[in-house]
């Protein structure tokens, strides 16, 4: 594994095409695909660290699975040990229906960050709370909830259009 690794993609693990996972791609000169944030407070269009997101991946190709390309949590998977971070996330609609989609950007040193699960938008409902971390699956890069420190990134802005200026890279 290199130190520097492209940006942020869709992928599909062998033997389970649908819902799609959260990789990360190989090549430092491929930027993946653009993100969009949406806020818990839909009337609020600052992405604000430490609160609570959607992260949604602008659709570049035909959707094959018919899922959203919103992030979640999935079911903890007893084969690999981990609650890995797919696709087909509800996008907006804050409470217990929805806590696997909510994610935070949190600050790790000047200009990196960190994602993290912690969602806060049902105060009476149990979470997990956990750094989000990257693990070989395969021939893949994925993401994981992880107890060790999280992966670190910093946002790379792409000079296209306004939706398309949050794409994330790995340090």
């Amino acid at each position: 594994m290199g130190w520097w690794w492209g940006g942020l993609a869709l992928g599909r693990p062998s033997g389970n095409p649908c819902p799609e996972v959260v990789t990360q791609r190989k090549s430092s000169v491929d930027n993946g695909i653009p993100v969009i944030f949406s806020n818990s407070d839909s009337n609020d269009r600052v992405v604000r660290l430490s609160s609570d997101i959607n992260i949604e991946f602008i659709r570049l190709r035909p959707n094959i699975c018919r899922t959203t390309t919103v992030w979640k949590v999935d079911d903890y998977d007893h084969s690999a040990g981990k609650w890995w971070v797919v696709t087909n996330g509800v996008k907006g609609n804050p409470g217990a229906n929805t806590l696997t989609s909510w994610f935070r950007i949190e600050t790790e040193r000047s200009p990196f960050y960190t994602f993290k699960y912690c969602p806060a938008v049902c105060g009476t409902c149990p979470a997990l709370c956990n750094e989000i971390g990257k693990y070989t699956d395969g021939e893949m890069v994925r993401f994981a909830l992880s107890t060790s420190p999280g992966w670190s990134f910093y946002f790379k802005k792409v000079k296209k259009s306004a939706t398309e200026i949050q794409q994330v890279v790995h340090i």
